[in-house]
């Protein structure tokens, strides 16, 4: 069995809907979203320990790499055509408690 390793783009993109980049695995461009609703409670968790999503957005599309990846790796896409994952509130709990 080959492993692939998910590869991230170094841009990033933040709108009024959340963040967005992109990945690529066994040859495929996949769009990896994450919404407001994630994003806040990402920074409600954080802020304790001084990072700010609103300083830090590179840093935070870095956190959110290891949510991304095991959505990718686990075959959870948002639809059929496998070309998106979006990492949503009640996922990046669960993660985030060894769900």
């Amino acid at each position: 069995m080959t492993l692939f390793a998910v590869e991230f783009d170094e841009e990033v993109t933040w709108d009024h809907t959340g963040l967005r980049k992109f990945a690529t695995f066994e040859g495929r461009r996949i769009e990896c979203n994450a919404d407001l609703e994630t994003l806040a409670e990402l920074d409600v968790r954080l802020h304790p320990s001084g990072i700010e999503v609103g300083e830090e957005k590179m840093n935070i599309s870095f956190l959110l790499h290891p949510y991304f990846v095991r959505k990718i790796e686990a075959g959870q896409f948002d639809d059929d055509s496998h070309n998106a994952v979006t990492v949503r509130v009640d996922e990046l709990l669960s993660f985030m408690q060894g769900g």
